[in-house]
Formats: C-alpha cells, structure tokens, sequence
C-alpha cells in the first residue's frame, strides 16, 4: 500500500492506542498509535455534534509538505484505525479504501 500510494509510513492500532503493525513509520510508531486514540474520540465527538453517522477519515496536516490520515474501520464490531502519514498533495482515499479489507481480514482472523 505504501510503495504503490507513495505513502511514507502507515500504522494500523487498536481503540486503546496499541500499535498491532506498522511499516516506514517516519514517527515512532508507538507514538502513532497513542495519538490515533485522542483522534479517534475527536472523530466520535464530531460524529455526534455534526449528526453523521459514517464519520470515519480525519485529515490533519502535520507541517507544509505532510499530513496525517486516519481511518477507523469496524472488525467484528470493534474500532480499529489506519493512520497514513503521506504527502499533502497525494489523495489517498482510494488507496486506504483498497487495503482496508485485506487488514480487517487479517484482524478478524486472530
């Protein structure tokens, strides 16, 4: 997914901030993980006072040439989030969308 998006680093964690696998992570993937936890409540809260119900992608620009993308995904009714860390300029919608199924696979699996 990184090679073929351009992405810098993706790291997939669990609603408590556990990183359960990462790759190229230009930040400590610990770190990743722990902030996708604060940002998946800011998603929940912004789901309730916005009245959406599918909010589920939040887009947070790290400095002037990256951002932070992430994108909660059920597996067997429980949170999980992917958090790309890509160039401003990439849309990585389509490219997440593509990869989250094979990773709620392998998660459902264990």
């Amino acid at each position: 997914m990184c090679r073929r998006a351009g992405f810098e680093g993706a790291v997939v964690a669990d609603a408590s901030g556990l990183p359960l696998a990462a790759v190229n992570s230009p930040v400590a993937a610990e770190r990743v993980a722990a902030f996708t936890s604060v940002l998946g409540e800011s998603m929940s809260k912004a789901e309730q006072l916005l009245g959406e119900q599918a909010a589920n992608n939040l887009s947070l620009d790290i400095n002037y040439t990256d951002k932070l993308v992430l994108r909660q995904f059920p597996v067997d009714g429980v949170p999980f989030f992917l958090a790309v860390i890509c160039p401003q300029d990439v849309d990585e919608r389509g490219e997440i969308e593509l990869t989250l199924d094979q990773v709620a696979a392998l998660l459902s699996a264990q």
